[in-house]
């Protein structure tokens, strides 16, 4: 492939870069924009009530067509939510301030999807940078540490249907990764954003579009996801909240195909089982309580799971079951 540079009036990618207090890492984010190989693009910075000095260093950075808008913290989704409404774009691309793309991960996304026209989304694996140099995944490709774990992830075409009966296909689901048509939001699809949640807004989207449309899945790592900016890498399992998806699913289920609605509850059903386990794991038993009581179907999509569930809560409750302080198995990963 060679560069590619279009002269229209509006661009063919919109970039959306959520920024709160990222001052330390928004610059390598912005390089690894400018030293794309795709060029016609427009980048557009949400400022989402940051108070340290990264919104000066966007305005610095001259190499680039930027727009910045300012807003009060809403929390990311809300960010990338107003950074959707602002975009000229036929494709989005979304970049968290902290990640950093790899040269071509415009170009060979813009490529997938223009090749693959049956697709609305290209989701494409990373590198891993972990807070401590002495993880062993760190440097690591998502693909290989999935396949160090059993699990094969190849790459093509997946169907809403496919990804229904198989989570695994929600593994490359990663925003700074995700690349789509701008078209598909006029369904009404957005983050999470009606109020300041940053766990698992992300995948609120996802699962939606996932649910729903026709995506390519790329197993050529393009970016690297750096978490020692993320206050909830730093942190455990156990102190994480509940995932939006979880807490709010009903705007996912009512947006998405009649014929799917029974599948897709009982597909969160299924999850959210599996979360509360993890969640009394790790102590969370109010987070267990709040599941059970969101997603009461999972007493019949998973009735041994749940069962299994109640008398585990029984001997919590008794001091009986001991949960452990350590990161519980996280569900996607």
């Amino acid at each position: 492939m060679k560069n590619i540079l279009f002269m229209d009036n509006k661009p063919t990618v919109s970039i959306i870069i959520p920024l709160y207090n990222k001052e330390s890492y928004v610059q390598r984010a912005l390089d690894s924009v400018e030293y794309q190989t795709f060029k016609d693009y427009e980048v557009i910075v949400i400022n989402d009530g940051s108070t340290d000095n990264g919104p000066e260093i966007v305005k610095r950075h001259k190499n680039l067509p930027v727009r910045m808008y300012n807003q009060s913290n809403k929390g990311p989704g809300a960010a990338r939510n107003r950074g959707v409404k602002e975009s000229r774009g036929k494709y989005i691309a979304f970049l968290d301030a902290d990640d950093e793309w790899l040269p071509t991960f415009l170009e060979y996304s813009y490529y997938l999807l223009e090749k693959h026209t049956i697709c609305d989304i290209c989701v494409s694996a990373w590198y891993q940078e972990f807070v401590s140099s002495e993880n062993p995944e760190n440097g690591n490709s998502i693909i290989d540490i999935y396949k160090r774990r059993g699990i094969e992830l190849y790459p093509g075409i997946i169907t809403p249907d496919i990804v229904i009966r198989e989570k695994r296909n929600l593994y490359l689901w990663f925003t700074s990764t995700v690349f789509l048509r701008r078209d598909v939001f006029r369904n009404g699809y957005r983050f999470y954003g009606s109020t300041r949640h940053t766990y698992g807004e992300d995948f609120y989207l996802w699962l939606q579009l996932a649910f729903n449309h026709t995506f390519y899945r790329n197993c050529t790592p393009l970016a690297w996801y750096h978490n020692n900016a993320s206050d909830l890498a730093k942190g455990s399992y156990y102190n994480n909240p509940l995932e939006a998806f979880l807490l709010w699913p009903d705007k996912i289920v009512a947006n998405s195909r009649l014929e799917n609605r029974r599948k897709i509850r009982c597909w969160i059903a299924n999850y959210a089982i599996r979360s509360a386990h993890s969640r009394l794991g790790v102590g969370q038993f109010a987070n267990a309580v709040i599941l059970i009581k969101k997603h009461p179907s999972m007493i019949v999509t998973s009735t041994a799971s749940f069962l299994f569930l109640i008398i585990k809560i029984i001997l919590y409750k008794t001091g009986v079951y001991k949960p452990g302080k350590g990161r519980s198995k996280y569900l996607f990963m």
